[in-house]
Order: structure tokens, then C-alpha cells, then sequence
């Protein structure tokens, strides 16, 4: 999980998972949504697959923003104040929680997880914690958001340190 936070190098799933997706789970990765943004590609990238796989979309409220027009809407969508340095706010815990409520209504298990390609394999991870069985996707965008409100989304130098720290406290905490 380390390598892959400082590569953005991850595994992603072949034909033979996509095709078990029941559903799709979108994470923002930073604030920016105008187009070109890593947002704007993660929406992007949600709609196609929630389209492809024709199943539900769930997504934070930073990434609905950045949905396409064309997108299938969110039959979830996670409010709440973003990501803090300090581990406040929402996060991918947060959208996974919310996640968890649909898919157990629902009986589902397993979600394509839309997600930054530096970010994706600690949020696979924290699935597993909710006993889902996430399908990565490959093409997840590697981009940075330079202007983000979050200063440690805004390049690879800023991510890695964070994210490091970061992942210790979540095993600390149960969260991965």
C-alpha cells in the first residue's frame, strides 16, 4: 500500500472481476471540479463505468459536483465537511460508510472503486474493512489538483509524506 502512495503504480482488475460489479463508488481526490481537473476525470470515470456496468453510482459531494451531464445520477451521494490535515471530515472512510448503508440495503459487494491512482489502493483497503470486495479499474487518473483547498492533494511531493503518516494512524486505528 506505501509503494503504490508514493508510485501510484496499482494492480487493476481484469474483464473477469469488472463483470462482478454491482455497483460504483466515486472519491474526489482534492476540491477543484472545473474540467481537466483530476475531479473532473474521476467523474468522468465513474459515469462511464456505472454506465458500462449498468449498476449504481455512489459518490462524495466533490466528485457529484464533477459528474458529467450525461452521468447516471448518484442514487448515494456523501455530505459532509472535506478531508482535514488532521484526519477530520469525510474522506474515503466517510464515503464508505454511507456506501455500506446502500449496499447492504441492497445486497451488493462488489463496488468498482473510482478513485486517484496514488489513492485507490488504501481505498481498496478500508472496503475490505466493510467487507466489500472492491474491482479496480484501470486508466485512474495520476494528476494532482495544484489548486486544491487541501494542501496535501496538490502534488506528489505534499501526498506522499501525508499519506505515509496517514496510513499508519488508519492500521492504528482500524480503519485499514
Amino acid at each position: 500500500m506505501i509503494v503504490s502512495a508514493v508510485t501510484g503504480h496499482y494492480k487493476a482488475d481484469g474483464p473477469t472481476r469488472i463483470v462482478e460489479a454491482d455497483c460504483v463508488i466515486g472519491h474526489s481526490f482534492g476540491t477543484t471540479i472545473e474540467p481537466q481537473s483530476v475531479n473532473s476525470n474521476l467523474g468522468l470515470l465513474a459515469a462511464f463505468w456505472a454506465d458500462a456496468t449498468e449498476t449504481p453510482l455512489i459518490v462524495d459531494h466533490v466528485l457529484a459536483e464533477a459528474l458529467p451531464s450525461h452521468a447516471p445520477e448518484p442514487v448515494a451521494v456523501t455530505e459532509g465537511e472535506i478531508s482535514t490535515a488532521t484526519g477530520g471530515g469525510l474522506g474515503t472512510w466517510g464515503t464508505f460508510l454511507e456506501a455500506d448503508k446502500y449496499m447492504a440495503e441492497h445486497n451488493l459487494q462488489n463496488p468498482i472503486v473510482v478513485a486517484q491512482a496514488f489513492l485507490v489502493v488504501r481505498a481498496a483497503a478500508q472496503a475490505v474493512k466493510f467487507g466489500m470486495r472492491p474491482i479496480l479499474p484501470e486508466g485512474l487518473p495520476r494528476k494532482f489538483d495544484p489548486e486544491s483547498q487541501q494542501a496535501w492533494t496538490r502534488s506528489r511531493v505534499a501526498w506522499i509524506p501525508r499519506e505515509v503518516a496517514g496510513s499508519v494512524y488508519l492500521k492504528a486505528t482500524g480503519k485499514i
